[in-house]
């Protein structure tokens, strides 16, 4: 692939990326990122052409080896080019971004920490306090609803008693037989009105409201591991290659430091290719 060809092709008014031959360039704006985008679609064609030819390559012999060697010099080259082109573009972006982000990170970390300080010693605390009073209030209304439920239910219990008693009493008192008093003792008893249900009273959340906003108590279950090594498999397993790209600082260490045998890790030497652009 002759890479030049890709600079013969580039659009007018494209940012000094690449070399212009005309001595006094159009005035463009760095900002614009279409020009370049109208380049790199030049060299997204050629690319294709480099993909088929790579897929098509057969290597049986020192020409045909020499043939994929030069390929993939020029891909690398071709990449970085690309590469630098885009490094390029970005730095009228970063110019601005990077002077924000210096002034405002220093700023967000510095409310960060005041947040901090105040939610987890300060309010956190105070707030634990009132939820633990919450708690109990709710329990005792709660426990008080119980108890005048229960109450009422007896009552009703008692109420069924004494009515049944009586419907059974009257039914006999008429020579109905046992069966018929029972059954009229029941229906008696079905008739008493059931007892309400008792709501404990609700106690008021956790909750600070101010001007600015507000502050609630939230409770949420979480989690921390005591023993990696008690952790089921389906664990890793879902995870695998986040946890093998956390792991490999870890390990490239201790390979770099001489070490080759890791009980559960196998190290081997990896095949790649070395290769360097003219």
């Amino acid at each position: 692939m002759d890479l030049n060809i890709l600079n013969k092709e580039q659009p007018k008014n494209t940012p000094p990326l690449t070399v212009v031959p005309d001595e006094t360039p159009a005035k463009v704006d760095p900002l614009d990122p279409a020009p370049l985008l109208k380049l790199f679609t030049l060299y997204g064609k050629e690319i294709n052409k480099m993909e088929a030819k790579a897929a098509d390559i057969e290597v049986t012999d020192d020409e045909s080896n020499s043939t994929a060697v030069e390929m993939t010099t020029q891909a690398k080259k071709l990449a970085q080019i690309i590469e630098k082109m885009r490094v390029k573009a970005k730095a009228p972006y970063l110019n601005v971004t990077s002077v924000l982000d210096k002034e405002t990170k220093p700023l967000k970390d510095r409310l960060g920490v005041i947040q901090t300080l105040l939610n987890k010693t300060k309010i956190g605390p105070f707030l634990q306090k009132k939820e633990q009073e919450r708690l109990k209030k709710e329990r005792e209304a709660n426990e008080k609803a119980a108890a005048i439920q229960k109450k009422l239910n007896d009552d009703r219990k008692a109420e069924e008693a004494r009515v049944a008693e009586e419907a059974r009493q009257k039914a006999i008192a008429e020579g109905k037989d046992k069966e018929q008093a029972e059954q009229e003792a029941q229906e008696a008893a079905d008739m008493v009105e059931a007892a309400p249900v008792v709501v404990a009273e609700t106690v008021e959340e956790t909750k600070v409201e101010t001007d600015a906003g507000t502050a609630k108590l939230n409770l949420k279950w979480t989690w921390d591991i005591e023993d990696f090594r008690k952790l089921p498999d389906a664990v890793f397993e879902a995870r695998r290659e986040q946890i093998i790209a956390a792991m490999k600082p870890y390990f490239n260490a201790q390979i770099a430091a001489g070490i080759r045998k890791i009980e559960g890790v196998k190290i081997y030497q990896e095949q790649t290719i070395a290769t360097r652009t003219k």
